[in-house]
């Protein structure tokens, strides 16, 4: 009887664990052996799971080859740019006066202070001018105080004005109570963004709603996407600035995904963290401007890559299986020993893996199969327990 449970529970475990990939791309050849990076082309990543755990590579006889999945992504540098300090005064009892030059006119929103000594708190009215004899104030009272310092060097930032592109730059420091500061250099941090490769996706279909004070924009997918960034083309007033609520469907409600600010003065553009979707929404606030104009969505893919090493011959990538679970590979702990810069393989079409024809479902893949051997478990389980309460009754 112990054999019988035994094989039965097999059966029901392997019922279970079987993979059944509905999908596969035509063959990719490989004419020279090492190591490749196998595109996921967004046609072949909109119908993987969310965690992409139903996505294999296989050689020419089905069996399974090792892949580390990687992905490009945008990386982003802070820089500190220098301005030249042309004037650098300090009035007795009063205030230290600080002239900048910007010379190329870039727009910023920060100015920083690299000063000595670390404990500083003071206040400052800041001014802009183009031609240094007409001053327009920024920001006035603003208190500020040093934000890193290691005993010998701070830095103090001064944020949070209007993005300006003015010449010259004024900052009045009020130090009548204190000794003047000491200002080593003086800046403005600039953000470099170095974007990975990415794909562009199918265009969506984009319909938009005016309502009083509000616009909502929905963006729709023919099929579900992973959504990194999502780049618009909006027709509106030279300058704009509104605030956007952006929401996906959710069971009940649609469920936030992000709040953003666009703006007349810099790209449009939303990124997200791999978002799969077939619909997002963005409701803009207008308040009392008039609405935008959204002409054109691009939706774009990071590149999604199975790294592996193949051999000369022929694979295809078989995929699209709700119930896979990631695979577990011995490759992912030798990541680092794999060269950084590898030749790029594009899969072809993809088709649904045909059955043989005149063959039935395969036995251990029908569910009425799984309720059959469950149903057998449940009966030797039951015989055995009567006949172990007749044995104790006939001893007793």
């Amino acid at each position: 009887m112990k054999k019988i449970i035994v094989i039965v529970f097999s059966i029901c475990s392997y019922v279970c664990s079987a993979q059944n990939f509905e999908r596969e791309t035509e063959d990719i050849k490989v004419e020279k052996k090492g190591f490749y990076n196998v595109l996921v082309t967004p046609a072949i990543s909109s119908q993987l799971n969310t965690d992409f755990s139903d996505i294999r590579i296989c050689d020419a006889k089905g069996t399974e080859t090792p892949y580390i999945l990687t992905k490009e992504k945008l990386n982003s540098e802070r820089v500190l740019k220098n301005y030249a300090i042309i004037e650098n005064t300090s009035e007795k009892n009063c205030c230290t006066h600080l002239v900048l030059q910007n010379s190329a006119k870039i727009k910023i929103d920060n100015i920083l202070l690299v000063i000595k000594h670390a404990d500083v708190h003071r206040k400052a009215k800041l001014s802009g001018s183009n031609d240094k004899k007409t001053w327009y104030t920024i920001k006035e009272d603003y208190e500020f105080e040093s934000i890193y310092g290691n005993g010998e060097v701070a830095e103090v930032k001064i944020v949070n004005f209007p993005m300006v592109d003015y010449e010259f730059y004024k900052l009045d420091i009020a130090d009548s109570n204190n000794a003047p500061l000491n200002i080593l250099s003086a800046g403005y941090y600039d953000y470099y963004s170095e974007q990975g490769k990415c794909t562009t996706l199918p265009s969506p279909v984009i319909t938009q709603k005016d309502s009083a004070k509000k616009t909502l924009v929905t963006i729709s997918f023919a099929a579900p996407q992973f959504i990194d960034k999502l780049s618009l083309k909006i027709n509106g007033p030279v300058y704009y600035k509104r605030d956007v609520v952006v929401l996906t469907p959710g069971k009940k409600n649609k469920e936030l995904q992000q709040l953003a600010i666009i703006q007349s003065d810099r790209p449009v553009e939303l990124f997200f963290a791999s978002l799969k979707t077939k619909t997002i929404y963005l409701e803009i606030d207008n308040k009392d401007n008039p609405p935008l104009q959204i002409q054109q969505v691009q939706a774009l893919q990071y590149n999604i890559y199975l790294t592996a090493f193949l051999n000369s011959g022929t694979y295809k990538l078989k995929f699209e299986d709700k119930k896979a679970s990631l695979p577990s590979y011995d490759l992912s702990y030798f990541k680092d020993s794999i060269p950084s810069v590898l030749p790029v393989i594009t899969p072809g079409k993809d088709s649904i893996i045909a059955q043989q024809a005149g063959v039935q479902e395969d036995f251990f893949k029908s569910m009425g199969w799984i309720w059959a051997a469950i149903a057998c478990v449940i009966v030797v389980l039951g015989y055995m327990s009567v006949k172990m309460v007749r044995e104790m009754n006939n001893k007793g």
